[in-house]
């Protein structure tokens, strides 16, 4: 399962590497506009969804007495 989760994780990259590509050849704003738009997204996403998972570990438990 090891190398199953490389593979998927570079073939994923790596189409996002020629997509990279193929938006310079259209224009090198085009490429910057998209990027921007996939970390506003993912930014969004993870304000809405996300956790902040050191905050909980960080806090001392309490003792019920």
């Amino acid at each position: 399962m090891f190398g199953l989760y490389y593979l998927i994780r570079d073939v994923i990259v790596s189409v996002a590497a020629f997509g990279g590509a193929w938006l310079w050849t259209i224009s090198p704003q085009t490429n910057f506009v998209v990027a921007a738009v996939f970390g506003a997204a993912g930014a969004l996403y993870f304000i809405l969804f996300g956790r902040d998972l050191t905050m909980r570990a960080s806090r001392p438990q309490q003792s019920g007495g």
